[in-house]
């Protein structure tokens, strides 16, 4: 039987094996192909991950310093408020998907380091800086006192908010000794406890003695906010 019907089905059966193992191998180098990158960039993005968790928060977060210039004509509110705006508009001036990973922004502005004296340590110069933090209290809880309340400012009239700086280093020994005019601050339970402070104590500075209104405990130590600002957190 020789017929063209009866040739072909000879081939078929011949070489039916031939042509499965070469389906089933072009399957399997298909789905490898496709199956590989993806599996790839699980793995990077897992290590990528576990690198990242082992670094401090505080060499991950986008952070900056710079410079801000006091006008004593202007009260802390008209200084402070556009400032304010502008850094918390900055996220959402990133390009994406930068922007995407960026969180809400926290701002303090702090002073330069200036020499205090206090009669709890007799002995000891203290260096101190001055914050103000708009959202502190959010972040606290005052285990002794209260919050600080606003200055009147060096002449003493009522002009609370008005900020105002020293432009060179005071004399230690001309530090402020007017107690009737103090600037209320609020400082760390550590801080209170290494300098021997308590409410209501006074800290003599420049241009004003400083009075001990409140002392506060951070009310989520792990929060990244104080890695970036330890010194309120601990002397």
């Amino acid at each position: 039987m020789t017929s063209t019907l009866r040739l072909l089905a000879d081939h078929l059966r011949a070489g039916i094996r031939a042509s499965v193992l070469l389906a089933v191998l072009v399957a399997v180098t298909v789905f490898i192909v496709a199956i590989v990158p993806r599996a790839a960039a699980a793995v990077a993005t897992a290590e990528l991950s576990f690198q990242l968790g082992q670094e401090k928060t505080v060499s991950l977060d986008l952070s900056a310093e710079g410079r801000l210039n006091f006008d004593k004509g202007s009260t802390a509110d008209e200084m402070l408020t556009p400032i304010g705006d502008a850094i918390e508009a900055f996220p959402s001036s990133l390009p994406h998907p930068f922007a995407d990973g960026v969180g809400g922004a926290v701002w303090v502005v702090k002073s330069s380091s200036a020499m205090g004296q206090s009669a709890a340590l007799d002995n000891t110069r203290l260096s101190l800086r001055l914050a103000i933090d708009l959202g502190f209290t959010e972040r606290l809880r005052y285990v002794s006192g209260e919050a600080p309340l606003p200055w009147a400012g060096e002449s003493g009239t009522d002009d609370a908010g008005t900020a105002q700086s020293s432009a060179e280093e005071p004399d230690p020994d001309e530090l402020g000794t007017d107690t009737s005019n103090p600037i209320d601050i609020a400082i760390s339970q550590e801080s209170a406890t290494l300098m021997k402070l308590s409410v209501g104590d006074i800290v003599q500075y420049s241009p004003a003695p400083l009075r001990v209104a409140g002392i506060y405990e951070p009310t989520d130590p792990e929060d990244s906010y104080w890695s970036h600002t330890y010194d309120l957190a601990r002397a």
